[in-house]
């Protein structure tokens, strides 16, 4: 028997990383979802599955919380600047309980990408090998999500302004992206694994034409510098810190940073064609 455990599993991808390690047919019983909220946890009680509170900043908590652990999916902490702390903190303790090996949510093409998200995620990755744990890293690309949540705004402003430069973003929602993660936790067993996972790819114009299309009106998608891109965040309210940190995003993905075959997710979805950005914002009408 093998006990998987998942941090952060009442977040938005943790959640999901649940229900497809069940639809895997691993035993409810032999997954363990960690997250800090033990209210929260209370929600999962349904699903059958072991519950333990935890935080990344309680390097003690962690440790018993991964007791008796195989497989820890360690999601990638959400506060920036943070993360390489609290990443360690969990790997301590999974070195500590005897974790026999460790899968990562990281960010597309980390060892060389330019996004300004990807620094802390290539040092984990490296901090990853530095334990000496058979693992694997999960390199996601952008959820198509971050566009689709944003439809109402775009709508009302009737134009989509970024600064990518007109380039390919080859993004996957959530959902999917959590099957493979799962796919991939149950699955790896080599000493070493890297999975660039990305979707079918897709241009700011043609989202601007399929959220032109759901609204009944024409939304534009307009592309600027990235300067520009700034002083519009600006002018429009973000803090400038907050503005050049989308702007550098921007850049990265002008840049084919967020760009990948989509083949290695179709892998670990099974042959599952992946959800497509038009199927998603079709969606958003229902």
């Amino acid at each position: 028997m093998t006990t998987y455990a998942v941090t952060a599993a009442t977040g938005q991808l943790g959640r999901l990383v649940l229900d497809a390690l069940i639809a895997l047919d691993v035993a409810p019983g032999d997954i363990v979802a960690i997250a800090r909220d033990p209210r929260k946890l209370t929600e999962l009680e349904p699903l059958g599955v072991t519950t333990r509170a935890s935080d990344y900043g309680n390097p003690e908590a962690l440790y018993e919380a991964l007791q008796g652990v195989d497989r820890l999916l360690l999601i990638s902490g959400n506060q920036v600047g943070r993360r390489l702390e609290e990443h360690t903190n969990v790997l301590d303790a999974a070195r500590g309980a005897g974790v026999a090996r460790v899968a990562y949510t990281s960010i597309l093409w980390a060892d060389f990408s330019t996004n300004p998200l990807a620094e802390e995620h290539l040092a984990t990755e490296r901090m990853i090998a530095d334990t000496g744990l058979p693992h694997t890293l999960l390199r996601h690309g952008w959820y198509t999500e971050n566009y689709t949540s944003q439809i109402p705004q775009y709508v009302a402003q009737r134009e989509i302004v970024t600064a990518t430069g007109g380039a390919t973003l080859a993004t996957a929602v959530r959902g999917d992206f959590a099957a493979a993660d799962a796919f991939a936790l149950v699955n790896d067993t080599a000493d070493e694994v890297v999975w660039e996972l990305a979707g079918p790819g897709w241009t700011m114009q043609e989202f601007a034409s399929e959220v032109s299309a759901l609204a009944g009106q024409q939304i534009l998608a307009r592309d600027v510098t990235p300067a520009e891109l700034v002083e519009r965040a600006v002018a429009a309210g973000v803090p400038e810190g907050g503005a050049r940190f989308g702007a550098q995003i921007d850049a990265s993905i002008a840049a084919g940073q967020l760009d990948a075959p989509s083949e290695p997710l179709r892998l670990l979805l099974q042959g599952r064609e992946p959800l497509t950005m038009p199927q998603l914002v079709a969606a958003a009408q229902h």
